[in-house]
């Protein structure tokens, strides 16, 4: 699961490739989504592609002197890489989960064939008996969409 994670999902329906992309904070991931931005907008017209983020839970640390929520930071970042690569950010879905990281965590995951995209939150349970399986086989405690 994405946790305070961000994940980055970028679909071309005419062509039906597929990114997906979790990083751990995107603030000191830039290039990698920088890369994967660029792969994807080089697959066809900008307008074209969909885009789905998700993820960014809170770690629920109070922001000090000596602590950061990087989840905050993460979410400024992605949406921020996403303009600078010229994709449409009010166009993209982009969903965070309000809940703090230990309260679960959200899947996702994208047919390529079809271009259904699904993102399910999960509570803790439910998430570790997911470990190490493929797929969003359990059922959801919240569907995100």
């Amino acid at each position: 699961g994405l946790g305070p994670c961000t994940g980055l999902t970028i679909y071309n329906p005419k062509t039906k490739q597929g990114w997906m992309g979790h990083f751990v904070n995107p603030v000191f991931e830039r290039h990698n989504i920088t890369e994967m931005l660029g792969e994807a907008a080089a697959s066809g017209p900008l307008d074209s592609l969909r885009v789905w983020v998700r993820g960014g839970q809170s770690s629920g640390i109070e922001p000090g002197p000596y602590t950061v929520d990087y989840s905050v930071m993460g979410k400024i970042e992605m949406e921020e890489l996403l303009t600078s690569a010229c994709f449409d950010v009010n166009s993209a879905d982009i969903s965070y989960d309000p809940r703090l990281w230990d309260e679960g965590s959200t899947a996702q995951s994208l047919n390529v064939e079809t271009g259904e995209f699904k993102s399910v939150v999960m509570g803790p349970d439910t998430m570790l008996r997911q470990l190490g399986t493929l797929g969003l086989a359990a059922e959801p405690q919240t569907q995100v969409s």
